[in-house]
């Protein structure tokens, strides 16, 4: 009988929960930045007034 080559075992659920973890902090993130991307995308075609969303922080800007 040849002995068949050792096949990699399959992956821990461990290392997938991380990676699904992982991905999901990553996709927060990319949302996060995409949301404030918007907003002052919205607020420089003056759609929208930063001053709006942000009234403590954007109250100095005109």
């Amino acid at each position: 009988m040849e002995q068949l080559p050792q096949t990699q075992p399959e992956e821990p659920k461990k290392n997938s929960l991380l990676e699904g973890v992982e991905f999901g902090m990553g996709g927060i993130v990319i949302g996060i930045t995409t949301f404030l991307l918007m907003l002052f995308v919205l607020n420089y075609f003056n759609i929208i007034s930063l001053s709006l969303v942000f009234p403590k922080y954007f109250g100095f800007l005109p």
